[in-house]
């Protein structure tokens, strides 16, 4: 059951990204800390016109940073609560 709702949320978010949407990309600097990695959150722009937003309105976003090494062609799907 959860590897078909992992599966259904991958799908959500490729139907809602079509290949000539706009995305926005955010870095936040985490503190005075340099080397600490710091992934941005992506906004779906064309979301909202869908009527796919979060709960409290805002955009739905995503994490992506590409692996490397041994994890180059792995992916972390990490899901949050809308905020």
């Amino acid at each position: 059951m959860e590897a078909f709702i992992i599966a259904a949320v991958i799908t959500s978010f490729a139907l809602l990204v079509p290949a000539a949407s706009t995305h926005t990309t955010l870095y936040v600097r985490a503190g005075n800390n340099q080397s600490q990695l710091v992934v941005g959150f992506t906004y779906i722009q064309g979301a909202a016109a869908k009527g796919a937003v979060c709960f409290d309105g805002t955009l739905p976003r995503y994490h992506f940073h590409p692996g490397s090494g041994a994890g180059a062609n792995s992916w972390i799907v990490n899901l949050e609560v809308c905020s």
